[in-house]
C-alpha cells in the first residue's frame, strides 16, 4: 500500500518530472490498473473483493470495473504439486488415479480456486481446486475488513462509507463459497429448476469427487460472459467471431438472463 501510495502521488504531484516519477515504483499506472495491482497483491480475500467490485458499475466507474475484470479468471495460478496434495488431503488418491487425463496447466485461476480440466469415460470434466490454506487467508482478511468497516463507522469517515455495503456482504458469502459443497448443492437444485427450460443448462455434479475442497463438474464448451464484456470492450477477433458464427443474439441473452 505504501509502495502504490506514492506511486499515486508521483503520478498525480510529478506530472512535469518524469524521470523522478519513473524511480518510483508503479508511478506510471493509471488509477484503474493501480486499484487491480493492489488488489492482486494483497491477495486472498482482496482478489475476491476485485471480483465483485468489477461487476458493479454503479459503485465504480466503468474503467475501474474493466481493469478489475483480469482477477475473475486471470490471477497467478497456483503449483500442480500443491494441486496433487489436495487431491491426496481430499480423496486420499492422486488425479492420475481418478482421471484417465487431467491437464496440469489450469484454464481459469481466480481467488479461491483455480480450473483444471480431466477425463472419465471419455466425457471431459471440469475440475475445480481450492488454493491450499486460501480458508486460513480468507478468514484472516475478513476480519481486518470487518475491523475497517467498524473504524469507518465509529470515525465518521463518509467519504468510504460507500465501502460498507458491499463489504459487508462480501464477508457474509465469502465465508459460504470456501466450501464447495454449498456451489454444489446449489447448482444441483438449479439444475432440477431448469429441467424444463431449454434455455437454462447446469452443469452435473460429480458428487464422488466432490469435497469442501474439490468439485466436479460436467464440462460445457462455449463463450463465457467475461470473453463477451471483453470482446464488447476490446475488441477481440477472434472471440467477436466465433460469437458471428454462433448466431449469438446479446439482446436476446440479456433477455434470457433477466428472464
Amino acid at each position: 500500500l505504501v509502495r502504490h501510495g506514492l506511486g499515486y502521488v508521483a503520478a498525480t504531484r510529478l506530472p512535469n518530472w518524469p524521470r523522478l516519477r519513473n524511480l518510483i515504483p508503479t508511478g506510471n499506472l493509471d488509477g484503474p490498473e493501480r486499484l487491480r495491482d493492489v488488489l492482486e497483491e494483497l491477495g486472498g480475500t482482496f482478489i475476491k473483493l476485485g471480483q465483485m467490485l468489477a461487476l458493479q458499475p454503479d459503485v465504480l466507474p466503468f474503467a475501474y470495473c474493466n481493469a478489475l475484470f483480469d482477477l475473475l479468471d486471470r490471477v497467478a495460478a497456483f503449483d500442480v504439486n500443491k494441486v496433487r496434495k489436495v487431491f491426496d488431503e481430499e480423496l486420499g488418491r492422486a488425479p492420475e488415479q481418478i482421471f484417465e487425463n487431467f491437464s496440469e496447466s489450469p484454464i481459469a485461476t481466480a481467488s479461491i480456486g483455480q480450473v483444471h480440466i480431466g477425463y472419465i469415460d471419455g466425457r471431459k470434466l471440469v475440475v475445480k481446486i481450492q488454493r491450499p490454506q486460501v480458508d486460513t487467508e480468507f478468514m484472516g482478511d475478513i476480519r481486518l475488513m470487518t475491523t475497517a468497516l467498524g473504524m469507518i463507522k465509529r470515525l465518521h469517515l463518509s467519504a468510504l462509507y460507500w465501502l460498507i455495503e458491499p463489504i459487508g456482504e462480501f464477508v457474509a458469502w465469502t465465508r459460504e463459497e470456501l466450501d464447495y459443497r454449498h456451489e454444489a448443492r446449489y447448482m444441483e437444485q438449479l439444475r432440477q429448476n431448469a429441467s424444463e427450460n431449454s434455455r437454462e443448462r447446469i452443469p452435473l455434479v460429480y458428487w464422488q469427487y466432490s469435497t469442501r475442497r474439490l468439485l466436479v463438474l460436467e464440462y460445457f464448451d462455449g463463450v463465457t460472459l467475461i470473453d463477451c464484456l471483453r470482446v464488447m470492450e476490446n475488441g477481440n477477433p477472434a472471440v467477436k467471431s466465433r460469437l458471428e458464427d454462433m448466431g449469438f443474439d446479446p439482446n436476446q441473452f440479456a433477455r434470457n438472463i433477466i428472464d
